[in-house]
């Protein structure tokens, strides 16, 4: 196997084209996803090597930013695949530091290229990062906030998790339907993220108190999401069961 990649692209056209051109050559497409913030689910559930994102996406989180996030919280490389060529939007991607760019229209040698040169470079920078793709595991939690502590993404995981609706959750704030406590004190967390000062994922195993009651122990992973000019935007909460 050459590689695992997720592919972040709104035209299905183009996300279906690079697909077969990806499985042509060995690669693994082990998902595809059009917003910003389904492609950090799509991380976090897959630890894929290498992330191809195009930079003009819907929704809250746009590529240049969730390419910041990949890189300074879960350390998974980006290339962008862009049709934007403006200096303003080029200095701005510059800013995420990707591993490279491939412009549209593109061929496939391009694309080829870039792809194992991002790979190989990151393996180097990022030794004993990859997991081994026969452990067991399970697909965590996730949940990401806007700057009010909203609910704005939550994947099928976290509904399992949290026992709850997703048109619930989007209505509340995060601490209102996740309840998280010491497991020794029984104090409730209020919040992880004044813990997070130098933009790593904090860690933590807590106690989860769910819809229904019941209680489980979680291993907690939270980080706060800020832009590429340095505004905070939200935050993101990984939950795994221990």
């Amino acid at each position: 196997m050459r590689g695992r990649i997720l592919v972040v692209e709104d035209d299905d056209l183009i996300s279906h084209l690079l697909k077969i051109i990806l499985e042509r050559k060995g690669y693994t497409v082990i998902a595809t996803a059009t917003t910003g913030e389904e492609a950090l689910a799509k991380v976090v559930e897959s630890f894929p090597d290498l992330v191809l994102m195009d930079i003009g996406l819907p929704g809250y989180i746009d590529g240049i930013n969730a390419a910041s996030y990949l890189r300074t919280l879960l350390d998974v490389p980006v290339i962008f695949v862009t049709a934007s060529g403006d200096a303003a939007t080029q200095a701005r991607a510059q800013r995420a530091r990707p591993y490279g760019y491939i412009t549209k229209p593109f061929n496939e040698r391009e694309i080829l290229g870039a792809i194992e040169l991002a790979i190989h470079h990151h393996e180097v920078m990022s030794p004993g990062r990859k997991r081994n793709m026969e452990d067991e595991w399970e697909i965590p939690a996730v949940a990401i906030t806007n700057l009010e502590g909203h609910i704005f993404y939550l994947n099928h995981a976290g509904e399992q998790l949290l026992g709850i609706d997703p048109n619930e959750a989007f209505s509340h704030r995060f601490n209102e339907v996740v309840h998280l406590q010491d497991p020794v004190t029984a104090t409730e967390i209020g919040t992880l993220l004044k813990e997070n000062s130098n933009g790593s994922l904090i860690r933590r195993e807590l106690s989860l108190l769910r819809s229904d009651g019941r209680m489980r122990f979680v291993g907690v992973e939270a980080g706060v999401l800020q832009d590429i000019e340095g505004n905070t935007r939200g935050a993101i909460c990984i939950l795994h069961t221990l």
